[in-house]
């Protein structure tokens, strides 16, 4: 459940003879998450969140080609880890090639703060009357994911495996060396990573024209804190990290009712996997996926419907050290939509040709192939009101 309250205040001012404006305000909210089984039990530890923020946005035209932008953001979150018991769970060992029934461990929480400043400086030149450059510093901050991590409880990592089960089964005693009987619990009370806060720099160029639009741009994005989750090991780590990319998309009118659009980008990514200051090593499939991704569609309007093909290529992966590769794949889209009464009403196709192919995001989260949708039909009718 999530409860927000947003007050934004937008101001006209005048600096050295130009006219800017200065969007300013507060932020404040509310989030309590749990996730539970049917009969009621907790899967994950009870979270409650408080967040508050504060930010200034001025926007400056210098001139009539250049405009300057710039901010500031204070936030400040209250993060509360509730105590539960992490339910019996099964565990799959792919050294070994099989699974065992891990019995509950009682999970203790704490209460964390965290707080930092942002910032973010951008310009915009016109260099004709339709295209622009473009480019700019932001930061971003955040918590880190400590649900997933709950979830885990007992498996992840060397030493909360050593401390939960210990060598009470053979099995887990000799895969990572436990000397010790299991404590069948664990202390959260340290459990939070530091936030994250993620420096992004970009550079691009967009044009806005009759018969088409498009921009490409190119991104760095640095981070001292950054989070890779392990689907090997189920390991939270911080380490530094550097992901970088390149995107161009555009749309194009053909004809009279008839529009093309498409995307290509690209995407990677390394990080320091040992603390040692060099950032040598593959960042995660989880994180990346597929790094290349092409898409191009076309629409059409005919006769009162409107309908529309797609094709999408992910390209495949095979950099992530003891990661499953990732294969590549093409798939094709189709739908058919018409305004009916008050609303529109669409037929819509997913993987027109029922492709078998390896699902990216779920095969990295869980590092096991795991397959994607088949042909999927839905129907469908939208309203607003």
């Amino acid at each position: 459940m999530r409860t927000t309250l947003n007050i934004g205040v937008d101001s006209d001012l005048s600096i050295l003879g130009r006219e800017a404006s200065l969007s300013w305000g507060l932020e404040f909210g509310r989030d309590k998450t749990t996730q539970k089984l049917i009969d009621g039990q907790d899967v994950a530890t009870p979270l409650k969140n408080r967040s508050t923020a504060a930010y200034a946005q001025l926007t400056l035209p210098v001139n009539d080609a250049i405009t300057l932008s710039g901010g500031v953001r204070y936030d400040r979150f209250k993060l509360s880890v509730g105590d539960f018991t992490r339910p019996r769970a099964y565990y799959y060992f792919p050294a070994y090639g099989i699974g065992l029934d891990l019995a509950p461990v009682s999970v203790t929480g704490g209460e964390f703060d965290f707080d930092e400043w942002t910032g973010n400086l951008g310009f915009t030149a016109n260099i004709a009357p339709t295209t622009q450059v473009f480019g700019g510093w932001s930061q971003g901050y955040s918590p880190t994911d400590i649900g997933s991590f709950t979830c885990r409880a007992g498996m992840n990592s060397m030493a909360e495996i050593c401390t939960a089960y210990g060598n009470d089964n053979p099995l887990i005693g000799a895969a990572y060396r436990c000397t010790t009987p299991g404590t069948y619990a664990l202390s959260y009370v340290d459990i939070a990573p530091e936030p994250q806060v993620v420096d992004t720099y970009e550079l691009g160029l967009r044009h806005d024209g009759g018969d088409w639009n498009g921009q490409v741009s190119a991104f760095y994005s640095t981070s001292d804190d950054g989070v890779n989750f392990d689907p090997i090991t189920n390991r939270v780590s911080q380490q530094k990290e550097r992901i970088w990319g390149v995107e161009a998309q555009g749309v194009w009118t053909l004809a009279s009712g008839t529009v093309l659009n498409g995307m290509i980008g690209f995407r990677e990514g390394r990080y320091d996997s040992d603390g040692d200051g060099k950032i040598e090593v593959w960042l995660g499939n989880n994180r990346i996926g597929a790094p290349v991704r092409v898409w191009l569609g076309v629409t059409r309007d005919f006769a009162g419907w409107i309908g529309r093909a797609e094709a999408m290529y992910l390209g495949g992966r095979d950099r992530a050290e003891g990661q499953l590769e990732l294969p590549s794949v093409t798939l094709v889209n189709a739908s058919l939509s018409r305004e009916l009464g008050q609303g529109m009403l669409t037929l819509a196709v997913e993987n027109l040709f029922d492709r078998d192919y390896v699902n990216p995001t779920a095969t990295a989260t869980r590092n096991a192939v795991t397959e994607g949708w088949g042909r999927t039909v839905a129907v469908s009718y939208r309203m607003s009101f």
